[in-house]
């Protein structure tokens, strides 16, 4: 079954090529043959066992890459890196990265796979909710209503992350007005059991009756044949942003704003819009666009657009054996920054699992991509080669944001609400998926 390369929150889901913006260490080891002392090295970070790696230099062969750098002499400063994984079923995973020496002259090739953050439980009781009314709670990523007949109710959230996080809740009326907010913050949240905490709503520490409101999040630009959604977060530098309203299947929702008085200079609202065709994700093919957008002080309204669908001419297409990704010419909402290309074909094992990630420095003006051939270099294993005459799901995706290539793959392949992104940040996603395709 197809999945949305998105998490269920306000994150862009994993990339598996990661440029890096900076690394701390490199490995050791020497420089592979070919290069002149008249080029530009970039460095070559490796995490965990890395079977195969390999390094291009501009549009030349492939060199089998031993030591922690390579040498681009290219022109225009383009250059590739590949590497294999082996993943925990044996299934063979091949990653290309193609970018320029303007884009970063560091890159990481790694294996290793993210450790699952530790996560705790957090229970306790709400008090102060205006009798006969409801209140909502929001830690770590996760909100959750409860209501009573009284004035106080039990609360029990699963699978916090654990660390430093930040409380919100709101106090409801019976006749649905919102009567108090509530923020808390540096709750720490230790793996296990998080009980006994109390919420009162009537705090004079950490709630306010003053200055309460709603605000309108609404998506524009989303095709007629397509269903849009919108969500709303609260990020206060915790450990993870504090949902505000769940992503819900229409294009303009509600949102309660926290009140200057319980607001920091620092606090950001993450807004994220999405728009897909029926049954993305869920075993269909068809196209899927989010934006992300922060915003510091929001006005009364505020209106995100979602990036254009990509061209019915995206897509990856074998003839002859050889593979070509197509992604056309992306529309975004914003102009400036940065725009990366994303070509993905996963079959079942054991074929191997492919994934490129090209800049758009890269590409330039060419309207396609055609995915390397390994054969001839050192060390090469035929399995590894782009399966073909297999079933897979393949995807085309184009990111674009008003941040360096950097920032732009890290908030692609990071699995979370932001934490850091500065005021007016803009991130656009744009994917085609095609569901057991033939290849």
């Amino acid at each position: 079954m197809s999945t949305s390369r998105f998490s269920a929150g306000l994150a862009f889901a994993v990339l598996a090529l990661a440029l890096a913006a900076c690394s701390s260490s490199t490995p050791s080891g020497s420089p592979p043959s070919g290069g002149t002392s008249n080029g530009t090295t970039v460095q070559v970070t490796t995490g965990g066992t890395v079977p195969w790696l390999a390094a291009q230099d501009g549009a030349g062969a492939w060199t089998r890459l031993s030591g922690s750098s390579f040498t681009v002499t290219n022109s225009a400063g383009k250059y590739g890196l590949a590497w294999v994984c082996t993943l925990g079923s044996g299934q063979a995973e091949v990653q290309v990265a193609q970018a320029t020496t303007s884009d970063s002259t560091s890159v990481t090739a790694s294996c290793q796979a993210n450790p699952a953050p530790a996560t705790g439980s957090v229970s306790g009781v709400i008090t102060g909710i205006p009798s006969g009314g409801f209140a909502s709670v929001s830690i770590g990523g996760q909100i959750k209503g409860v209501s009573t007949s009284g004035t106080q109710a039990t609360f029990s959230l699963q699978g916090i992350p654990t660390g430093t996080q930040t409380i919100i809740a709101f106090g409801v009326t019976s006749g649905n007005l919102l009567a108090s907010v509530y923020v808390r913050r540096n709750v720490t949240v230790n793996s296990g059991t998080n009980s006994g905490i109390t919420v009162d709503l009537a705090s004079t520490t950490y709630a306010t009756t003053q200055g309460l409101s709603t605000k309108v999040l609404s998506v524009t630009g989303v095709p007629s044949n397509e269903t849009s959604g919108v969500a709303s977060a609260y990020v206060t530098g915790a450990a993870t942003a504090n949902v505000l309203s769940m992503m819900l299947a229409m294009p303009s929702v509600n949102y309660i704003p926290i009140p200057p008085t319980l607001a920091n200079s620092s606090d950001t609202y993450a807004f994220t819009a999405d728009a897909h065709t029926s049954g993305f994700g869920t075993g269909s093919g068809g196209d899927d666009q989010r934006t992300l957008f922060v915003s510091q002080q929001p006005g009364a309204t505020t209106n995100v657009s979602v990036p254009g669908v990509l061209p019915s001419t995206a897509g990856i297409g074998v003839s002859g054996g050889t593979a070509v990704a197509t992604w056309g010419s992306p529309s975004f909402s914003t102009s400036g920054g940065t725009t990366a290309f994303i070509a993905s074909v996963t079959p079942s094992a054991p074929s191997p699992i492919w994934h490129v990630d090209v800049s758009s420095t890269w590409l330039g003006s060419a309207s396609s991509y055609t995915f390397p051939d390994f054969a001839a270099t050192s060390g090469w294993n035929t399995t590894w080669d782009f399966p073909t005459g297999v079933t897979a799901d393949a995807w085309v995706e184009a990111a674009h944001a008003n941040l360096t290539i950097d920032q732009l793959l890290t908030a692609v392949k990071t699995d979370g609400y932001p934490t850091s992104y500065p005021n007016g940040t803009s991130i656009e996603l744009t994917q085609r998926l095609a569901a057991n395709g033939t290849y």
